[in-house]
């Protein structure tokens, strides 16, 4: 039955939360009922109060309050009894284990008993001695090999586990079998012979492979003794363990997927197993294989030879040399605990949801003033300085509302002054950056300017790699060099930038020393010229290949006094260079100048020493020629190959006679050039 009851007044919605417009009555009830649905969604809502921070806090910790104390509980209650379901498993497959133990033990026993009751049965003695005596009488010997053999046929059927039955003479040879393909046969090395022949005591191997056999037998042999104590033969009988060991086809109380089996010392398995395909005599491998292998015995959680994960108990019999194991699946093993924990984890759940309800309402009560306040705070760091907190309570929340009023009141007057300050340094710390950034560039593009001239020798590369660089690492629009030609009156383009530069280079390009130009006053002159504007320059020369120009400057290129001509570089921003640019630039036109003349000193002493090489050469030659006409052919000949000369003439004759030859010089036969 639900009643309804006016709601309390500190559940009222704070005016900060949106809400929903009351829907109009659909009959003029004065109280309406709510559903019991709705007042229990209502006590497991999270208000936007208690979704994070101290409400969270509050219900984790009546959460923890509640569920730790009951994890705990429950922990030790399922370890004990996992412990106990382990220890009640591991019993029940260690009895399986000691039974299987006991029954194989008794099995082998039984079939060593049969084998050596045969082999001692009344009357056979005689019939043995005459089988074993080389000397026997033929038709003695053929009563006794019928007889034997009708008993061993008796045998076989009387006993199905027994394979074959031989006799082995005492050299080892089958001198009767109930399968006559093995009589006269030798296993006079065999361990089944040589034991009772040397220890005269009955002999027993594990159930293993044997050559000739596709399947596991065991071996069981008893020796033939009559008046002495020594062996005068062997009786050999190979016994099939699947017929005797039955065993292992039946586990009481181990469940639907418990079993039981046994493996030789190779690991094989010795006997089938419970509804499983696993033939005897394969392989099998596993923990609990493995460490039967290695003669332990015990037990432990692992993944079987089929990979399922099961509780086994293991154990190894060193008297048979055979291992038993006894295993369940672990689910199985476990089901118990699932079945009986379904109770423990509803309780469990109870228990949470009653805590979280409680904890739920516990929390809005406390956080929702502090809510608005947070959401107020909130609102203060997106940028919103003007909310101010109502102080309608006189604790500690009204204290705490006023202390938030007063500081954001001053909050509001320091950041305002902050902002102003905050512009300021932020300016001052890009420009400061920017110019950090551009004079790494420019020490960067120095130290590349100077290795290039110290390592490159040639005049044009130097100037190209020069320009090139330059133009890259200062991003400006153009730049060239001008070099002043031999009469020293113009100024002619030597390296250049882009296109342009090539066309300029092409003309070749060049301007008036002194001219209405910044090249050529900075020629004539023999100082920096910096334009700003170029617009506003009288000196300018307007070029019509570069029409993007707005600020230039052009470097004198000068070594020692001696002036080789202008650095000129140009940018499409107005004002683009500063003192920093100019101290930059000029210290690589210097390194340009340096290295240019460097360049030309090289090539002039490269020069003196061709010449110097040519008058050695010459004198050498004019020492060993007799005659004048020989000393001109050595020394025309000279002239040639080492000038590079198509044609060389000397001409002799008087002033007159030259002059005579036409143009002042040695007259030419046509066809011909004279140099």
């Amino acid at each position: 039955v639900e009643e309804a009851a006016p709601a309390p007044a500190e559940a009222a919605v704070p005016a900060a939360e949106p809400t929903l417009p009351p829907l109009p009555p659909i009959l003029p009830t004065p109280v309406r009922r709510r559903p019991l649905r709705s007042r229990l969604l209502d006590l497991v809502h999270l208000g936007p109060s208690v979704r994070t921070g101290l409400g969270r806090t509050l219900i984790i910790a009546f959460l923890a309050v509640a569920l730790i104390p009951a994890l705990i509980v429950s922990a030790f209650g399922i370890g004990s009894q996992v412990n106990r379901i382990r220890t009640d498993v591991v019993n029940k497959l260690s009895l399986a284990v000691a039974l299987q133990e006991r029954y194989a033990e008794q099995w082998f026993q039984i079939e060593n008993l049969t084998l050596s009751s045969f082999v001692h049965e009344v009357g056979m003695e005689r019939q043995w001695r005459t089988l074993l005596n080389p000397q026997a009488d033929t038709d003695q010997y053929s009563v006794a090999y019928l007889s034997v053999s009708a008993r061993f046929g008796t045998f076989l059927l009387q006993h199905p586990e027994f394979v074959h039955l031989f006799i082995l003479n005492s050299e080892g040879q089958v001198i009767l079998a109930d399968d006559k393909t093995l009589e006269g046969l030798s296993y006079a090395d065999a361990p089944y012979f040589t034991i009772p022949m040397q220890e005269a005591s009955p002999y027993y191997s594990p159930p293993a492979p044997l050559e000739g056999y596709d399947r596991l037998v065991a071996t069981t042999a008893e020796p033939l003794r009559f008046v002495t104590n020594k062996p005068q033969g062997v009786v050999v009988a190979l016994i099939d363990p699947t017929y005797g060991l039955r065993m292992t086809e039946v586990t009481p109380g181990l469940g639907r997927t418990g079993k039981v089996y046994l493996i030789n010392a190779q690991g094989q398995l010795i006997t089938p197993i419970k509804e499983d395909a696993q033939a005897p005599g394969t392989p099998l491998t596993s923990h609990g294989v493995s460490r039967l292998l290695e003669g332990i015995s015990g037990s432990a959680i692992y993944d079987n030879y089929a990979g399922e994960t099961v509780i086994g108990v293991y154990r190894w019999l060193p008297n048979l040399q055979i291992g038993i194991l006894a295993e369940q699946e672990l689910t199985e093993s476990y089901s118990s605990l699932f079945s009986s924990s379904a109770l423990a984890i509803g309780v469990a759940l109870l228990a949470i949801f009653v805590a979280f309800v409680v904890s739920n309402q516990v929390a809005q009560r406390i956080t929702r003033p502090i809510a608005r306040l947070t959401e107020s705070a909130r609102r203060m760091i997106e940028g919103d300085l003007d909310q101010r907190v109502p102080v309608t309570r006189e604790d500690e929340i009204g204290t705490l509302s006023l202390a938030f009023n007063q500081m954001a009141s001053q909050l509001q007057t320091t950041i305002t002054g902050l902002e102003a300050t905050i512009q300021q340094r932020t300016r001052e710390l890009q420009e400061a950056n920017y110019l950090f950034q551009k004079r790494a560039i420019q020490l960067e593009a120095g130290a590349q300017v100077s290795r290039a001239a110290a390592s490159i020798r040639e005049p044009q590369r130097l100037m190209q790699t020069a320009v090139d660089l330059i133009l890259e690492r200062f991003n400006l629009y153009h730049v060239s060099i001008f070099l002043l030609d031999e009469s020293g009156e113009w100024a002619v383009v030597r390296a250049s930038t882009g296109q342009v530069g090539q066309q300029m280079m092409a003309k070749p390009h060049r301007l008036a020393v002194g001219g209405e130009s910044m090249v050529g006053w900075v020629c004539a002159n023999r100082q920096p010229r910096i334009a700003l504007d170029v617009g506003q320059d009288a000196v300018h020369f307007d070029n019509p290949l570069l029409p993007f120009t707005r600020s230039e400057m052009v470097l004198p290129l000068q070594v020692g006094g001696r002036l080789l001509g202008a650095l000129d570089v140009q940018s499409t921003q107005e004002a683009a260079f500063d003192e920093d640019d100019i101290r930059t630039l000029q210290g690589m036109a210097d390194l340009i100048a340096v290295a240019l003349e460097n360049a030309r000193l090289f090539a002039q002493a490269r020069q003196d020493m061709q010449r110097q090489s040519l008058l050695a050469a010459l004198t050498q030659r004019a020492q060993f020629a007799g005659t004048v006409p020989d000393i001109l052919a050595a020394t025309i000949e000279d002239l040639a190959h080492i000038l590079d000369l198509d044609q060389a003439t000397i001409c002799l004759g008087t002033r007159a006679e030259l002059q005579a030859g036409g143009n002042g010089g040695p007259s030419t036969s046509p066809g011909e050039e004279t140099q």
